[in-house]
């Protein structure tokens, strides 16, 4: 302690030898770009779509996973609705409709 109180603390000179760093590590980003990001947003567009928006500036790999899963999955979804809705869905409701002909027929 001795040493120091002769030092006028406005004026401290730091050399470069006194300083040490030790086990100092960059830091590891979250930015992955893992294709399970794609996954999610193909189950869940609206998830990846909101995802997308929020982590395109923090983590731009995973958002654009997010996002191409995303638009993908809203366009297989549209795919597989307009052909239930054009063929199977007619179909199901004249089977229906010859199931409650034949169960009329049986009394139920």
């Amino acid at each position: 302690m001795e040493e120091f109180e002769n030092i006028n603390p406005e004026v401290v000179e730091i050399k470069e030898e006194d300083i040490k760093v030790e086990n100092v590590e960059p830091k590891k980003s979250k930015d992955s770009g893992n294709f399970g990001w794609a996954v999610l947003g193909f189950a869940v567009p609206l998830v990846g779509l909101i995802l997308y928006i929020v982590w395109k500036e923090e983590r731009p790999k995973d958002a654009k996973n997010l996002g191409i899963g995303a638009i993908v999955g809203f366009f297989v979804n549209l795919f597989f609705s307009t052909i239930f809705s054009l063929f199977l869905e007619p179909l199901i409701l004249a089977w229906l409709e010859q199931l409650e002909g034949a169960l009329a027929l049986i009394g139920f």
